[in-house]
């Protein structure tokens, strides 16, 4: 796939970060791949049956959990045989793991995407990618405006630009609401409150649930 752009995430599951690195892998010209630090590709499908369609190329590396710095050098030596023109880590194991095997594979370009701040509340996070950044020294890329502010706290010696979240409208634009209300069987004149998110803890579902208990009628 030489040229080509790797998006390399810590494992291939349905979740935002997943679905945009694969969105990105279609968009960006070349022959690109998304790897998955965690996982075989069995593991991938299995847990995601999407994946055995998946819009591009998409490879597990079986990396076993916990810290293994030995990882590295799994990591560089397939990237040295990928030649990508560019790796793109999502969150902070890709970080630690994509950067220094992407240094040593001699990739041209390495960039950080950090789409949200919450795990650096733990401080051991916080050191470990602020030690990445220093030494791997990589493009940095943050969703908001809230998300660089942390960014920049952490990686001083990273310039980081912002590129906001935004939503494709030609893929996504407003249809028929009486129609889709009919197909659904909810009432025409309901009020409607949704959620866009997996159903984990993490996502707050539990309190929009609580939050709907409380309201008349609902």
């Amino acid at each position: 796939m030489t040229g080509g752009v790797i998006q390399l995430v810590q494992r291939l599951i349905p979740g935002g970060i997943e679905t945009l690195a694969l969105e990105l892998s279609t968009r960006v010209s070349g022959q690109n791949r998304v790897l998955s630090l965690e996982w075989s590709n069995a593991q991938i499908i299995a847990n995601w049956p999407a994946m055995a369609q998946a819009p591009c190329p998409i490879e597990g590396l079986e990396k076993k959990p916990s810290f293994r710095p030995e990882f590295v050098l799994t990591l560089a030596r397939r990237l040295r045989a990928l030649r990508p023109r560019a790796v793109v880590a999502h969150h902070i194991g890709p970080l630690v793991y994509g950067g220094v095997a992407a240094r040593l594979a001699g990739v041209p370009r390495f960039i950080y995407v950090e789409h949200d701040v919450w795990h650096y509340e733990k401080a051991g996070d916080e050191r470990l990618a602020s030690a990445a950044a220093f030494i791997t020294r990589p493009r940095v890329v943050a969703v908001s405006d809230s998300v660089a502010r942390t960014v920049r706290r952490i990686m001083p010696s990273c310039k980081v630009e912002v590129i906001r979240n935004a939503v494709d409208t030609e893929r996504f634009r407003p249809g028929d609401r009486q129609a889709a209300r009919a197909a659904l069987g909810l009432p025409q004149d309901a009020r409607i409150i949704g959620a866009a998110g997996r159903l984990e803890h993490i996502k707050g579902q539990d309190v929009l649930v609580a939050a709907m208990a409380q309201v008349p009628d609902a």
